[in-house]
C-alpha cells in the first residue's frame, strides 16, 4: 500500500508536504527506497527539492547506496537541481561507493 506521503508526492502537493515536515515528518525517511530529498532530485521535482533545502535538509547526505543528491542530479543530467546544489555548496569531490 502507499502512505499519504507518496500520494501527495504523486500530485506533486508541495503545501501537503510542507505541513507533513512542520508536523515533525522525518525527511531521512524512505520514499521507493530513497531518503525524500534523493527522490526528489531522481523525479526531478526542483519545488520539493528547494522546500527540503530551506528546511534544512543536509545537502551531502548519502543514501544506502553511498551516493549524494549531487550523484543522482549528475547522473539523471539534472542541470538546473545539479546546479542549485552547488549553489548551495554540496561537495564537488564527494565519493560513493561504487566508484
Amino acid at each position: 500500500g502507499k502512505s499519504p506521503l507518496h500520494l501527495i508526492i504523486k500530485r506533486r502537493c508541495l503545501k501537503m508536504i510542507e505541513i507533513l515536515i512542520d508536523k515533525g515528518f522525518d525527511l531521512e525517511n524512505e520514499v521507493r527506497g530513497y531518503p525524500l530529498f534523493h527522490y526528489f532530485i531522481y523525479i526531478h521535482y526542483v519545488s520539493g527539492v528547494e522546500l527540503l533545502l530551506r528546511k534544512g535538509v543536509d545537502l551531502n547526505c548519502k543514501d544506502k547506496r553511498g551516493k549524494s543528491p549531487l550523484h543522482i542530479a549528475i547522473r539523471r543530467l539534472h542541470i538546473d537541481i545539479t546546479q542549485m546544489l552547488l549553489n548551495k555548496g554540496a561537495i564537488v569531490d564527494i565519493k560513493n561507493w561504487e566508484d
